[in-house]
């Protein structure tokens, strides 16, 4: 449980992390989210995934679990045209990423 809290919302290497401090990576998910055909199409443009409280933490991991095809979608956006630090993390991410750890 540790691995998937710090991989989804806490930790650096964290989607939630990616989305949250950058303007761009925000735009993009909010884009992904509005194309998304899931039942959920809320104005979600952030995971709001600020460190300095364990319960703030519930909000990124939600919302990561309910739009999670948009931050797979986000994350490979980054992995693929960039290519600092972020699309390092973000393709760490994808890589970390299984159907047991979705689950």
């Amino acid at each position: 449980m540790k691995d998937i809290v710090m991989m989804f919302a806490r930790g650096r290497g964290s989607i939630a992390k990616l989305i949250h401090n950058s303007v761009e990576f925000r735009r993009l998910f909010a884009e992904y989210v509005q194309q998304s055909d899931g039942i959920i199409r809320s104005a979600v443009t952030n995971l709001r995934a600020a460190s300095h409280r364990f319960e703030s933490f519930a909000k990124p991991l939600g919302r990561s679990c309910l739009h999670l095809h948009p931050c797979i979608q986000t994350a490979l956006h980054i992995a693929r045209f960039r290519t600092d630090d972020s699309g390092k993390r973000a393709k760490a991410w994808l890589e970390w990423l299984t159907e047991e750890k979705c689950l």
